[in-house]
Order: C-alpha cells, then sequence, then structure tokens
C-alpha cells in the first residue's frame, strides 16, 4: 500500500512562517517593506514571497537576518530557523521538534484563521477551558512555581481561545466530540473538574456550539481505536489537520489526511450521544463531584438557568434570556429512547 504522505510535499509550515514573518513586520509601523530589504540586505521581492509562503526552500539566512532586525531574542530566532529546516523539508505529516509553543504557535495560527473545527478529545479543549482546568493540565511551565502567576497566564490562554466562540461577529463554529472518560478524569481537583463540565454543558446551548459525549459502549469506530484529533476549515486557507503521536502533535494539511479524519468524524457522530443527552449527562457528572468535594447528598434533580463563558462571565442573564428555567433530570429519570445514538 502507498504511504498517505508519498509523494506529498506539505506547504503548511512555509505558509504559516510568512504570516509569522508578515505579522513580525507589521508589528512595528515604520518597518515597511523598502526599509526592511535596506537595512538587512533582503530584498524585497524576497521578502514578499517568504511572506506569501512561496518559497518552496526558504534561506535560514535570510529568515534569520529578518528576525533580528525585528527585534527578536536569540531563542526566538532559534525556533524560527527551526522552522525553516522543517519547511524546507516539506515533511507530511509536520512534527515542529525543537520549536517552542511560546515563540511560534501553529496551531493557534491555524485556529485564528478557522470557521469551523471538528475534534474528538478526551479532555476538554482549550476553546472551552476554564482557567484552572487549563493551569492544571499545563502544569510545568516557567512559572508552575508561583500558584498565583500560573493561574493568570493561564487566564490569559484561554480568554484569547474563548474569544473566538464568544465574538460577536462570525465566531467559530465547534462541533465537539468528547469521550467518555472526559467525566471521570480529575484534572486540578474534584472541583475545579466539575465547574468545567458546568461550562460545557452551557456551551450546549450557544448556537454555534454542538458538544456530544461519545461513549465507551461505541468500541471501535471506522475499523479503529479512535484517538484525538482536530480538523480544522478556513475560508482562505487550506484545511489542516492535528493529531496526535507518542513525539507530540502531528499537523497535516494532505488531502488524504483530510478525508480520512473527515470520514472518522461522521463515524464517530453517529455513535455519539446527542446534545440534550450530553448536557444532562454533563450535569449530574458535575453533581456527582460536588457529593466528592462537600459529602453531602445532591438532590437527584438540579436546576440550570445561567450561560457562561470559561471565564465565568453570564453571556444570557435571566432578565434578557427568554428561555425558561429547565429542570434537568437524574439520568435514571430520562425517557426510553433519549439516548440518541444517531447525533442528531
Amino acid at each position: 500500500m502507498t504511504p498517505l504522505s508519498s509523494v506529498y510535499k506539505s506547504t503548511l509550515l512555509r505558509r504559516h512562517l510568512g504570516i509569522y514573518l508578515r505579522e513580525r513586520r507589521d508589528s512595528v509601523r515604520w518597518r515597511s517593506l523598502a526599509v526592511t530589504a535596506v537595512q538587512t540586505s533582503v530584498t524585497q521581492s524576497a521578502i514578499q514571497r517568504l511572506e506569501a509562503g512561496a518559497i518552496q526552500r526558504p534561506c535560514r539566512f535570510k529568515v534569520e537576518a529578518l528576525c533580528k532586525f525585528y527585534g527578536l531574542g536569540r531563542s526566538e530566532i532559534k525556533s524560527i530557523v527551526a522552522v525553516v529546516d522543517h519547511a524546507r523539508a516539506g515533511s507530511d505529516p509536520v512534527v515542529l521538534d525543537g520549536v517552542s509553543s511560546a515563540h511560534f504557535d501553529l496551531y493557534a495560527q491555524i485556529e485564528e484563521r478557522a470557521h469551523r473545527i471538528v475534534g474528538y478529545h478526551d479532555v476538554v479543549p482549550e476553546l472551552l477551558r476554564t482557567p484552572q482546568y487549563h493551569r492544571a493540565l499545563t502544569a510545568g511551565g516557567p512559572d508552575h512555581d508561583d500558584p498565583a502567576q500560573a493561574l493568570a497566564r493561564a487566564t490569559v490562554e484561554v480568554s484569547a481561545r474563548g474569544i473566538l466562540l464568544t465574538r460577536g461577529i462570525n465566531p467559530v463554529q465547534l462541533d465537539l466530540l468528547l469521550d467518555e472518560s472526559v467525566l471521570y478524569r480529575i484534572v486540578g481537583d474534584a472541583a475545579v473538574t466539575a465547574a468545567q463540565l458546568r461550562v460545557v454543558a452551557s456551551a450546549v446551548r450557544w448556537p454555534n456550539v454542538t458538544v456530544r459525549l461519545v461513549p465507551h459502549t461505541a468500541g471501535v469506530v471506522a475499523g479503529r481505536v479512535p484517538t484525538p484529533f482536530t480538523l480544522l476549515e478556513s475560508c482562505t486557507d487550506a484545511p489542516v489537520v492535528v493529531f496526535s503521536c507518542g513525539a507530540g502533535d502531528l499537523y497535516s494539511d494532505n488531502p488524504r489526511y483530510i478525508e480520512k479524519h473527515r470520514a472518522l468524524a461522521i463515524a464517530l457522530r453517529a455513535t455519539a450521544i446527542g446534545p440534550a443527552e450530553t448536557q444532562c449527562i454533563l450535569l449530574d457528572a458535575a453533581a456527582r463531584l460536588d457529593d466528592r468535594c462537600h459529602s453531602v447528598r445532591v438532590p437527584g434533580t438540579r436546576q440550570w438557568a445561567a450561560e457562561v463563558t470559561p471565564s465565568g462571565t453570564p453571556i444570557h442573564s435571566t432578565a434578557s434570556d427568554p428561555t425558561p428555567v429547565h429542570w434537568i433530570p437524574p439520568l435514571s429519570a430520562l425517557p426510553s429512547g433519549s439516548m440518541d445514538m444517531t447525533g442528531a
């Protein structure tokens, strides 16, 4: 069988390297194309082609000269030169060895330009994370010894991502498939996990968000045990799929990988529980975690009216939201057949 990546040379990295260089040049107003060319001895044509991702094998010395002129630090330049080396190889899928996401965050670049995101995850993705949940998942960063700084950094990171879903114009369309294990995996502590599950349950009612749980009883899907992936589709660029392996995240714009993961998403959706039932299950799981936190019995039915963003800001108030308060029944009270296995 011919490997998926044979004869395919990815342009993903060189295109996003170009975006990065253009944003760096634009970050200081006086660095016009003409001034940059004179100061770096890189021709205007070469700069334009680099920024457009049109050079098949970018010159690492020219990119390094541009980075120095833009005022980048030594460690950041080292990461960008590593990106150049990966871009020159054109390998598919892309693994960013030797590149710090603090200096070159490829996923964030792709996500910012996406209009639709389809993902299957065993933890809540960053778009819907609370700062506390995100801090627990990213423990070990540069300020991990200072809880206050770590939480502040996590708040900034999730707020920057979350705005993609809540902005007033063209919010990202999110189709989220969550593995059932997200209900049982304690991240941080029980209280942090319970709060996170409530945020996801709240997001079920957002018009641009669909959340479905994939139960363990789904078993093998499309002939394989599914692993986490994210498919990002853009109106202005080729779609990209991001999936995990032991070495880290893999990125691909190979049409065959894209179609393979689109088919997997359809198969997972067909085995998943519907959004309304998913909301009930998430809230029930959060209630059970509350029992664990407070050692008190939580009633079998729970009232849920307000919707919040991951940062805790209400999206709808009871005064402005005409939707009536819903009483969420316990799982045992769900009507027969309510566990919609069609994913409708």
